[in-house]
């Protein structure tokens, strides 16, 4: 078997079957194609971002356990828990108050929820990829606004 995996889920070539090559530069030559690097790089930017990612899964069974009409509901409650912690943290700033751990962890987790049921609502609601379309679209625009057009920005 030319790949192996590892308990922690990655799969890699097996240097194994290739005993003259260390995993290193097996590694080194897949990451040199230009599709996965690009890819690998796609990652790290979530990564830096710390977007963490989602089992898809449980995203597609909660819709199904729950209902659309239910999950639209829970996005809806979610969005103005999240706008409630915002407000409230800026009010603390505006007012020369201390901003609390707690206010932060509760803008923080308000995010967290926002996040997992927004990606709900594209598995709902993106049909034929016009969520990517959009999202595309309104970056394109955004760095237009940006960047004045003193930066190449790719269409």
């Amino acid at each position: 078997m030319i790949t192996k995996k590892y308990s922690n889920g990655k799969v890699t070539i097996d240097a194994a079957a290739f005993p003259h090559m260390a995993q290193e530069a097996i590694d080194a030559a897949v990451f040199n194609c230009a599709p996965v690097a690009a890819a690998v790089a796609k990652l790290r930017e979530y990564e830096e971002m710390s977007i963490p990612p989602i089992d898809t899964d449980v995203l597609l069974v909660a819709i199904g356990v729950y209902g659309r009409d239910t999950q639209t509901d829970m996005m809806i409650e979610e969005m103005s828990e999240l706008t409630k912690a915002l407000l409230k943290q800026r009010r603390a700033q505006k007012n020369a108050v201390k901003c609390s751990e707690e206010n932060r962890r509760a803008v923080v987790e308000e995010m967290a929820d926002v996040y997992i049921t927004l990606l709900q609502m594209v598995k709902i609601y993106n049909e034929n990829a016009m969520f990517e379309d959009y999202v595309n679209k309104k970056i394109h625009r955004l760095a237009l606004n940006v960047y004045g057009g003193r930066r190449e920005v790719e269409a």
